[in-house]
């Protein structure tokens, strides 16, 4: 697995300007979904990287698991922390079209 700054150097090389890693949220673990101690971790290095960056970011980003309620992995206050939500349902399969 390749760190952050390393996949960071290698998109400023292809010409970037940024990139955003989206992980999966902590439901789906069979995609080794990331607890919330996880988050803090790559949060804290994606800001070390912002900071000691110029002319490229890394946004942090999640893919959340819409479930049978229609309901995502996190609440609001853990998803004010990303740059970018993607979510799409992985196992809530059972909901109604409404």
């Amino acid at each position: 697995m390749n760190r952050i700054s390393e996949v960071g150097e290698e998109a400023v090389k292809m010409g970037y300007s940024y990139i955003a890693l989206t992980d999966h949220a902590q439901k789906l673990k069979i995609a080794g979904g990331m607890t919330l101690e996880e988050i803090e971790k790559r949060q804290r290095e994606i800001d070390r990287i912002n900071e000691e960056s110029t002319g490229f970011t890394v946004l942090s980003g999640v893919e959340l698991n819409i479930d049978n309620e229609g309901k995502v992995d996190y609440d609001e206050e853990i998803l004010k922390r990303f740059d970018v939500a993607i979510a799409s349902i992985h196992t809530g399969f059972g909901q109604s079209e409404e």
